[in-house]
């Protein structure tokens, strides 16, 4: 079983260039097969897990952008709505932008689907 993180590059139209990276964590099988989130091992849900790899993503990340990538170029995070709620976990992805040196205007956060049915009022507060 082997776990692997990396950057997507998420490419605009106009100009034809990187917009931004999206921060992806994958997991293999013992057989080597892919596996989907929803069935990704507990370690993988563990925030001191989740923590390692925004880490380690907003480092390459920082470095990628420092070697001329575009100065809008944004990083896209996953993140389900109950850790958006919980500020302990807003306030450890805060740190970890902060000692980046990336602006954390350049940072998005994709709320997850697998809790379509939050309210998306909930998630502005």
């Amino acid at each position: 079983m082997s776990t692997i993180f990396a950057l997507e590059p998420i490419m605009s139209l106009t100009p034809h260039a990187i917009s931004g990276v999206e921060v992806l964590c994958r997991e293999y099988d013992r057989n080597g097969v892919l596996k989907l989130p929803e069935n990704f091992d507990e370690h993988l849900m563990r925030v001191d897990f989740r923590e390692f790899i925004l880490t380690e993503a907003t480092e390459r990340t920082a470095n990628w952008m420092g070697s001329g990538s575009n100065a809008s170029t944004y990083v896209s995070i996953n993140i389900n709505p109950i850790e958006l709620q919980n500020i302990a976990v807003i306030e450890k992805l805060l740190t970890i932008i902060k000692n980046s040196g990336i602006c954390k205007s350049r940072f998005h956060f994709e709320v997850t689907e697998e809790f379509t049915n939050v309210d998306i009022c909930d998630l502005q507060k």
